[in-house]
């Protein structure tokens, strides 16, 4: 059932009243990916990010076909209210919307009064009318009354000073001594955005993955983020080369004056070098230099307590976040469970990585 453009599923109660369409307020289900000047909307808008974008939107589709309703609140063409979803299925065909599939953080955007009551009774008629088994949203709270959330994780993120070389000194001790050592073993950081860094990225990224007893995402997920994000100048592929060879890579969002660090990969045998740090480190100077004043380091599961001490040493403030289901249809919250850790850890750790990867081709559809 395809989403019904530029107008709300029909709804035995309007979202609007009428004196609403009089003050020149619109609710509307949009697709990003469609719909001129999409990205203008959202920049807009002080809450806007990186995710509410088409870029992340045209990824997903184009990697999982999922769909994308956008609920959006505009008044007199100005976004002033979001709530971005992806209609996606599990193994046995139910549907679902996410806000959004496979995204760290990406709180909907209320006005508060009226007008954000509004935008989330128009949500619920949305996902009653799609026949929606849950709706999915990370941060925000519980939108829909009291209730707890149905998995927990941690953010960090860091402002950063447009005088790039003030970087390091929001690192620990230790991490700065990390980034010496890695200067004096010979570690080279390169940034860029090609497709050959994102094949680089990838190698390192399956190996990364199976230690961590997890499949990669998709080839294809990566090409699709260089052909929407990366070659559209939204981001970049930093990399850590020793004597030639890559060691480390990261891959970093951008919008506006915000930056999101997504991914992140490194060859176990030569964590000694500590390239990690040197790497983020020079994409933090690149960042700075490009005018963005926030980066954020992505969430964390709570009992990941290395990446959480690293992430830190950055000079990352830590604050909780909560990952929220919903049964628009018993008007109940779901609970959860952090996906990263489990029983399959052992199997992906040890199950050949052609086979890894073919998983991760057929689940991550169904994962979102």
């Amino acid at each position: 059932m395809p989403c019904p453009p530029e107008q709300l599923s029909a709804s035995p109660r309007p979202a609007l009243l009428p004196q609403d369409a009089e003050a020149g307020l619109e609710m509307l289900v949009l697709n990003p990916l469609t719909r001129a000047g999409w990205d203008e909307l959202v920049a807009s808008h002080p809450q806007g990010c990186f995710f509410h974008g088409s870029a992340w939107a045209s990824v997903l589709a184009a990697t999982y076909g999922f769909e994308p309703c956008y609920v959006t609140l505009l008044q007199q063409g100005r976004l002033i209210g979001l709530f971005p979803f992806m209609e996606v299925r599990d193994l046995f065909g139910r549907r679902s919307g996410v806000c959004l599939p496979f995204t760290d953080e990406c709180a909907p955007i209320l006005p508060e009064g009226p007008q954000g009551r509004a935008l989330l009774a128009a949500a619920l008629d949305l996902a009653r009318a799609r026949r929606w088994r849950r709706i999915e949203w990370r941060g925000g709270g519980p939108l829909f009354g009291a209730g707890h959330p149905a998995v927990q994780y941690v953010t960090h993120s860091l402002n950063l000073d447009s005088d790039g070389s003030a970087v390091l000194r929001q690192f620990s001790p230790a991490a700065q001594r990390a980034v010496r050592k890695a200067e004096s073993s010979g570690v080279e950081i390169h940034l860029g955005e090609s497709p050959e860094a994102v094949e680089r990225y990838y190698a390192l990224h399956c190996l990364t993955r199976r230690r961590h007893g997890l499949p990669p995402q998709p080839r294809g997920f990566f090409h699709h983020i260089h052909r929407h994000v990366l070659a559209r100048g939204l981001g970049f592929v930093a990399e850590a080369f020793h004597q030639g060879l890559p060691v480390a890579a990261a891959v970093f969002f951008t919008f506006g004056r915000s930056a999101i660090y997504k991914f992140g990969a490194s060859d176990r045998e030569r964590q000694e070098l500590r390239a990690n740090n040197l790497l983020f480190a020079r994409a933090l100077e690149r960042l700075a230099a490009l005018g963005i004043r926030c980066l954020s380091l992505g969430r964390t599961s709570l009992d990941n307590d290395g990446l959480r001490r690293f992430k830190r040493g950055l000079g990352g403030h830590e604050t909780s976040l909560e990952c929220f289901a919903f049964d628009p249809a018993r008007q109940t919250y779901l609970t959860g469970r952090d996906d990263a850790s489990g029983w399959h850890n052992e199997l992906f750790r040890h199950m050949p990585l052609c086979l890894s990867r073919l998983a991760g081709q057929l689940l991550y559809r169904y994962a979102a």
